[in-house]
């Protein structure tokens, strides 16, 4: 029987007729193209479900809807989310509802803290940010909202640098780049530089003292200890994942060693995530 389902996306949220036995492969290319998304760009994104105990989950493509949801019976809401981000060379030719939808995605894991950052790439990255958001880039605006533009985190993780200095370089790189590149600054140009940085479109997942980013390339490990120069291995080098209840097994093969890791998540669900994250990017 037909029902209506309710989609929210990081711009804004949608119904759409469905039943619950479609297919959740099915169901994406629904949306996409309800919101005019390009066919050719639909491999970016994929749909998220938040369970009972309120932990989001990734929706198998290949599955029908009703048997990953807990409770089919009860009202339904996705997320419609990128998970896998455009290499360089292709974001000039993406649509404008796919790159508002993969910037305000990027720009809210960083505001959150759910990517690193070296100084200088956020201060680039902000700087650009704000010349998007504000076309006539008055430093004066920024002056005025300066402290509470900056993500929250900043402080705790840069608690060296002083807001004057924050204030100093962010605007400093804003008049670098319009004398550089002397054009009207937008989404594509904001995604162009991001691209160029360590952590460009990776997820987050914690274990212990160690951060994993898994990007497009391969997984990023970050440490606390120093989360600005993460250890990256390639998908080719990550020669097994596997696992069993909350506990994911994973083998890289390196020029050099091989190397083991079991993570112990905290729920099923965290590890099945991480799980089809890898299995999804890998390919």
């Amino acid at each position: 029987m037909p029902m209506q389902l309710l989609v929210s996306t990081s711009i804004n949220e949608l119904t759409v007729d469905c039943s619950k036995n479609v297919k959740v492969g099915k169901l994406l290319k629904m949306i996409l193209n309800k919101i005019h998304v390009a066919e050719d760009e639909h491999h970016y994104f994929t749909l998220t479900y938040e369970d009972a105990t309120k932990i989001e989950k990734y929706l198998y493509h290949d599955k029908k809807l009703r048997r990953q949801v807990n409770n089919p019976e009860k009202p339904l809401q996705l997320k419609l989310k990128p998970f896998r981000y455009p290499e360089p060379k292709t974001i000039p030719s993406l649509s404008d509802e796919c790159l508002e939808l993969l910037y305000v995605e990027m720009r809210t894991n960083i505001y959150n803290g759910k990517t690193s950052m070296t100084y200088n790439n956020l201060v680039t990255l902000l700087a650009i940010e704000w010349l998007v958001q504000d076309e006539n880039a008055k430093n004066e605006n920024i002056t005025m909202k300066f402290k509470k533009r900056l993500p929250v985190w900043v402080f705790k993780r840069y608690r060296q640098y002083s807001l004057k200095k924050w204030k100093q370089d962010i605007i400093t790189m804003q008049n670098e780049l319009k004398q550089t590149h002397r054009m009207c600054f937008n989404l594509k140009h904001y995604l162009l530089f991001a691209a160029t940085m360590t952590s460009y479109g990776e997820t987050w997942f914690d274990w212990k003292n160690i951060c994993f980013g898994l990007g497009i390339l391969g997984v990023r490990f970050y440490c606390s200890e120093n989360i600005e120069n993460p250890q990256f291995f390639s998908w080719q080098e990550i020669i097994a994942v596997k696992r069993k209840k909350m506990k994911v097994k994973m083998k890289i093969a390196t020029q050099l060693c091989l190397i083991k890791y079991s993570i112990q998540f905290a729920t099923k669900v965290d590890a099945n995530n991480f799980l089809w994250l890898c299995t999804t990017l890998k390919g």
